[in-house]
């Protein structure tokens, strides 16, 4: 089997949109958390945060996946 490379910057880019939905969900609670919200603070533009995460119930399942 053939183990694909992630590419480092995803990797980082996915783990600041978590840590930064779930500092939000906490401060804010999930719907008062908007996927614009999430992307300012974890510095990443939009387009960035969709490209990794479809919606903002698939961002919160991995931060709960990282429970």
């Amino acid at each position: 089997m053939v183990r694909q490379k992630i590419d480092p910057r995803v990797l980082r880019s996915r783990a600041a949109a978590v840590s930064a939905a779930r500092t939000l969900f906490f401060r804010h609670g999930y719907g008062g958390t908007t996927m614009d919200d999430i992307a300012e603070l974890a510095g990443l533009t939009k387009r960035t945060l969709y490209n990794n995460f479809s919606d903002k119930s698939s961002l919160f399942e991995a931060m709960v996946a990282e429970v």
